[in-house]
């Protein structure tokens, strides 16, 4: 599903309560955190599929897909924590970077993959805060089970 040699988890220094997640391919950019405390959750801190405007989108599909992947990776390796039960959790926020955004269509994204809004926060840097389980996230992923470079 996912090139798991792409796949990075490092144990943070200056952060003990988290292990941050990286993978990077094909123009898609995922990066994440696992939380150390129990209950783990994983937190999605980045989410594109375009690493700069200098570079080509991914192939519609493919960010998903990655993602999908990413995650079923992360509940196989039980020395993390994570499992189906875990909070999946993100903010509809700045991404950072120079990637363009319409927060209200990022809003509706993040409500169509299955993500119900949080109480909101008064930081606009961390944005609306959603959550759903992980089980609930990759019931969702039945729509991208295909690779979309290997599609016709």
């Amino acid at each position: 599903m996912i090139d798991k040699t792409k796949l990075k988890i490092y144990e943070n220094p200056e952060e003990d309560d988290f292990f941050d997640v990286f993978y990077k391919h094909n123009n898609v950019k995922i990066m994440g955190e696992i939380s150390t405390k129990k209950p783990q959750y994983f937190h999605l801190i980045s989410f594109t599929s375009q690493e700069n405007k200098n570079k080509e989108r991914a192939k519609k599909g493919l960010a998903n897909y990655y993602l999908c992947g990413v995650l079923k990776e992360l509940i196989k390796m039980k020395k993390y924590g994570l499992k189906l039960t875990s909070d999946f959790r993100l903010e509809a926020g700045d991404l950072g970077g120079d990637i363009k955004h319409d927060q209200g269509k990022l809003e509706n994204y993040y409500k169509s993959l299955g993500f119900k809004k949080g109480k909101q926060v008064d930081d606009p840097e961390t944005g609306q805060p959603f959550k759903q389980s992980i089980s609930s996230f990759l019931k969702n992923c039945e729509k991208f089970k295909e690779n979309p470079l290997e599609s016709k």
